[in-house]
């Protein structure tokens, strides 16, 4: 059991790690944009 609640917020890390790496591509791809 204490194993999984181990998973669980390193899974939700994970998670929100690759949504901040996506959010910083798609503010420069903005500025970019702006730039062009």
């Amino acid at each position: 059991m204490s194993h999984e609640w181990i998973k669980f917020p390193m899974l939700k890390n994970i998670m929100n790690l690759q949504m901040s790496v996506k959010y910083k591509e798609y503010v420069d791809a903005i500025h970019i944009k702006c730039i062009m």
